[in-house]
């Protein structure tokens, strides 16, 4: 996944195009040479000053404008960003989306990039227009499964399973808000660093600098999509993206990078939907 192409997020494979979502980053090795000790400490401090550039340091150079080209030190770090998300192993996220007038979507949970799983709580907020709802969200790169579904275990019970908590079904990318997230969530990592070239070719640029969840980062954006990268060791902090043809904006905020234990709901507590049909059309799922 290219960062910024998921219809925006993507230089080969961060993208949105209408229903699929592709993405795609990674790393291209730096080379080096032999150098004159005066001419390898100025480059040295070059390389240093983008490096500050990049993580979006107090000291910016005062050229560096918003809206400027990535320079080929960032299309570096760029190139290995999902790479690295993957060699972490995982992270705590943040899914938040405002998708009608006085409705929020926001998915809080944690996501094992090794797997492609991940679980967690989705609250769907109405600004008090109407009780929230909210159900807990396991998913893979196919199916995601529904608990705390209001209905779910009495109109199993009623069709004579007792005991069901969950129910499952395939993941459908571009139909639902839902199954949207679940799939791009996964595709944050990569298990192959990209290459530098593939952002210099593209149109990302340099937005600046901020803070996300109290931690420096830099701005860079590609189209409708706009990655922040951590200062300190160059993670992914946050990804932001317009859904296409739509006005519906997703922010997926990341945070502890590293291992991350992920664990499917009970098999004998769980039945999919395309077994009970009726009963996942008459509960939401």
């Amino acid at each position: 996944m290219i960062i910024g192409e998921c219809q925006g997020f993507s230089a080969e494979n961060l993208v949105f195009a209408d229903d699929q979502l592709s993405i795609r980053l990674g790393l291209a090795p730096m080379r080096s040479s032999r150098l004159p000790p005066l001419l390898l400490r100025a480059v040295l401090l070059l390389i240093v000053t983008a490096l500050l550039g990049l993580a979006g340091c107090v000291e910016e150079s005062p050229e560096r404008q918003i809206g400027d080209p990535i320079t080929p030190v960032e299309a570096e770090t760029l190139a290995g960003l999902l790479n690295r998300n993957f060699t972490a192993g995982g992270v705590a996220f943040r899914a938040v989306s405002p998708y009608a007038e006085n409705t929020t979507f926001t998915y809080t949970g944690t996501l094992d990039f090794t797997t492609g799983t991940g679980t967690g709580t989705a609250v769907t907020d109405y600004n008090g227009q109407q009780p929230a709802e909210s159900r807990s969200l396991y998913f893979s790169t196919d199916e995601v499964t529904f608990g705390d579904v209001p209905g779910l275990t009495d109109a199993m019970a009623a069709a004579g399973v007792p005991g069901v908590n969950f129910m499952r079904r395939q993941v459908q990318p571009g139909q639902d808000l839902i199954d949207t997230v679940v799939a791009l969530l996964p595709r944050l990592a990569a298990p192959e660093p990209d290459t530098a070239a593939a952002y210099l070719e593209r149109d990302y640029t340099f937005q600046g600098q901020t803070t996300i969840d109290g931690q420096l980062a830099a701005l860079f954006s590609f189209g409708q999509a706009q990655v922040a990268v951590g200062v300190t060791e160059k993670l992914l902090l946050q990804y932001v993206t317009t859904l296409p043809n739509s006005a519906i904006r997703i922010t997926i905020t990341l945070s502890d990078h590293g291992p991350q234990t992920v664990e499917a709901p009970p098999a004998e507590e769980t039945v999919a939907a395309t077994d009970y049909p009726e009963v996942a059309t008459a509960v939401g799922i």
